[in-house]
Order: C-alpha cells, then sequence, then structure tokens
C-alpha cells in the first residue's frame, strides 16, 4: 500500500555477508505521520 499522494517510489536491495536480505522503500513525498491516513476518510 502507498500514500494517496504518492507519485515517486523507490526500493534498495542489499545482501549482507551472512546472507541476510535487507530491502527498503522509500517515498515522495513524505507521509506516515501519526494525524494521516493512507486513504481518503469517508
Amino acid at each position: 500500500m502507498v500514500w494517496q499522494n504518492t507519485t515517486q517510489v523507490g526500493v534498495g536491495v542489499a545482501i549482507s555477508a551472512s546472507g541476510d536480505i535487507y530491502v527498503v522503500a522509500n517515498y515522495a513525498p513524505a507521509g506516515n505521520y501519526i494525524v494521516e491516513y493512507p486513504y481518503q476518510r469517508q
């Protein structure tokens, strides 16, 4: 799920020497604030 106003998404993946997999994502404009919802409230 992404925020309703999201216009850009970036994702990166890295594998550590021990084989652990790390996935990160970033999106713009920023969101995920306590007072915001990722969708339009009815």
